[in-house]
């Protein structure tokens, strides 16, 4: 594939650090400090993000660093499918760590992504795996707005100030394995449908450790809820969800 690599690249005036749009060829970018993308937004194409895969298939980020305050998103991927995006520190930008809008079948994982408004952020995004990340002290955690057919498997979630999860209009997600601590809410869910919550565990949250609102056909299973704040589980004008121990 090709490679670009090593690379100390401040975005300031440009709106990006490296910008990959339309193609199907294989390349990686790895080992890059990418840093303060700024002064030139005009979505899709000019977003301030330290890495933007535009309409993009095929490719690798690998162990880059893009946390700045001036980045509004570290990592972006926009209409863009079977990419990976593994061993990245997402930290400190303006908006999102990690942000996958109308991009499918992605592998999101062993990443870091603190000190975000989002730390990953799917909309609307489908069939995607985020595995095996350190999400934490964050607005949000991890939050899927309209997005359905992804797995969130194995992540680390904790000290988020708003939601460690959040599924909101999203239908058919598999969360399984996760570690979703010390948040205000572990995991909100709002008007989805048929999401599995399966042998997560969800303590020490300050609020709720799980509230489904206006919720249908949702499925709770060996699940370690525990010392959470007010509920360990919370149905709120929604029908047909399926607690089991």
């Amino acid at each position: 594939p090709y490679i670009i690599e090593n690379y100390d690249i401040n975005g300031t005036g440009y709106g990006y650090c490296i910008y990959i749009g339309n193609t199907t060829d294989y390349f990686v970018v790895r080992d890059c400090y990418l840093h303060n993308a700024s002064g030139n937004y005009n979505w899709p194409y000019f977003t301030e993000s330290g890495l933007h895969f535009y309409n993009v298939e095929n490719g690798t980020a690998n162990n880059n660093n893009v946390s700045s305050s001036d980045n509004y998103y570290g990592i972006l991927l926009y209409s863009s499918s079977n990419n990976t995006i593994t061993n990245n520190i997402a930290s400190s930008n303006n908006q999102d760590g990690i942000y996958l809008a109308s991009s499918s079948s992605n592998t999101i994982t062993n990443n870091t992504a603190s000190n975000n408004y989002y730390g990953i952020y799917l909309y609307p995004s489908g069939g995607n795996i985020i595995a095996n990340n350190t999400v934490s002290n964050n607005y949000d955690g991890i939050y899927l707005s309209s997005s359905n057919n992804n797995t969130l498997t194995s992540n680390s979630i904790t000290s988020n100030n708003n939601d460690g999860i959040g599924l909101i209009d999203s239908f058919d997600n598999n969360i399984t394995s996760n570690n979703i601590t010390a948040n205000t809410i572990g995991v909100y869910v709002n008007s989805a449908i048929n999401n599995t919550l399966y042998n997560n565990t969800i303590s020490n949250n300050t609020d709720h450790g799980l509230y489904f609102d206006s919720s249908t056909n949702n499925s709770i299973i060996s699940n370690k809820i525990s010392s959470n704040g007010y509920y360990g589980i919370n149905l709120y004008a929604g029908s047909n969800n399926t607690t089991i121990r």
